[in-house]
């Protein structure tokens, strides 16, 4: 009993160490995509129009770290490798992308967060208009309904975070106004969640 219980406890620590390094390792990958990632949405809010963000999104997807599932990563809380709201650590709440717009599409920000946190919110806009661009070169389909699909979604996503960018930027934004626009993201993100998660 004695050598089962031990052989157990030692397969557990080997378990928890091959996921604590597969965990670290995914986060390092991930890291190595934040600087183009950043560098394409600065692109973006300079000219969304601009012909050469394809080519720069292309050249992301080619990076050994871009694989589809560490990309999805960036989505997440900064404290699980993302690339978070703003630039400065926890400076708003939630601190990563997906749960931002979820929270602002449940609930209308104050005024007083409206007017803190406009900048940050318009930063992780572009920063998810950016990331769109470079999982579409990632879907890795074959049928070419899936990839039609793929494709509308993509591009709808890309709008919108552009349209959630103006909204927070705008002279005239009211804490309505920027739910509207990160309800009108994240119907995005679920109904591509929906059909390809």
């Amino acid at each position: 009993m004695k050598f089962t219980r031990f052989w157990l406890v030692g397969l557990f620590c080997a378990a928890a160490t091959a996921v604590y390094v597969f965990t670290a390792k995914a986060d390092e990958e991930s890291d190595k995509l934040k600087k183009p990632i950043r560098e394409l949405a600065a692109a973006i809010a300079k000219d969304p129009k601009n012909k050469s963000l394809a080519k720069m999104a292309e050249k992301i997807a080619k990076m050994e770290a871009a694989e589809i599932d560490l990309i999805m990563v960036l989505f997440k809380l900064r404290s699980k490798g993302g690339l978070g709201v703003g630039d400065k650590p926890d400076s708003v709440k939630p601190d990563g992308i997906e749960q931002a717009i979820i929270a602002l599409d449940r609930k209308p920000p104050s005024s007083t967060a409206l007017k803190e946190n406009a900048k940050a919110w318009a930063q992780m806009a572009y920063d998810t208009a950016a990331i769109t661009k470079v999982i579409y070169n990632k879907h890795g389909l074959n049928k070419k309904k899936e990839i039609e699909t793929w494709t509308k979604y993509c591009k709808e996503m890309e709008a919108k975070a552009i349209e959630f960018a103006k909204a927070c930027t705008a002279k005239d934004a009211t804490p309505a106004s920027i739910q509207k626009a990160a309800r009108a993201l994240n119907n995005v993100c679920l109904n591509c969640h929906n059909d390809f998660r």
